[in-house]
């Protein structure tokens, strides 16, 4: 019976050991949501080593069950910004973590197709990584279909409800709520999540 092959372009969320010589790597391809894939470590050394939040192209083949394996890896853009901060490399897994678990609507999947890129970018190019984490969590919450405007937000104090809705509307790099009010409003949207949607995070 022939294997199965696909060819996509995705970007990388997470990368966990496999054996001596391999990872196991999950993805999120716009076109077919979550993927996990299992990559084998080159002995030569000559093919790139896959980097979290790359985006790249791939072709990747299975002969049963429900694990690709990665035959070809290209990258065709890699964050490598992300890494020269820890902050901004904390709250990033952080919020992969969340897309790795909770990813299942697809109307969710086609908005964050769009919105993914631009978010690795804003914490690449040096805006704030609090307020960033904070509006793309709420973004990819709401597209789930989650009650978070008229639940979470409708439950905060009036001057909560008023950073919170500054922080939504206002770009990237022209934040202006005081970190520790936009830290204390993550703790809270996270909390509201984790009750009231099961949503997983993981430990601080």
């Amino acid at each position: 019976m022939a294997g199965r092959s696909l060819e996509t372009e995705a970007i990388l969320l997470s990368a966990r050991l496999s054996g001596e010589h391999g990872r196991l790597l999950t993805f999120f391809a716009p076109v077919h949501g979550l993927l996990t894939a299992h990559h084998r470590r080159s002995a030569r050394g000559n093919k790139p080593v896959p980097d979290l939040f790359d985006h790249a192209g791939l072709v990747l083949e299975k002969n049963s069950g429900d694990l690709w394996f990665v035959r070809e890896y290209r990258v065709i853009r890699r964050h490598a910004g992300l890494g020269r901060d820890y902050r901004v490399l904390t709250l990033a897994s952080r919020f992969a973590r969340v897309l790795e678990n909770h990813l299942y609507d697809e109307t969710a999947a086609n908005a964050l197709a769009a919105r993914l890129p631009e978010v690795l970018r804003a914490w690449e190019q040096g805006a704030r990584p609090d307020s960033v984490y904070l509006k793309a969590l709420y973004l990819f919450a709401r597209d789930e279909g989650l009650p978070v405007r008229g639940e979470w937000i409708a439950s905060l104090s009036p001057s909560d409800r008023e950073d919170v809705l500054n922080i939504l509307r206002q770009p990237a790099d022209a934040q202006t709520t005081p970190r520790p009010a936009v830290e204390r409003l993550t703790s809270l949207l996270e909390t509201y999540l984790s009750r009231e949607h099961d949503i997983r995070f993981p430990p601080h």
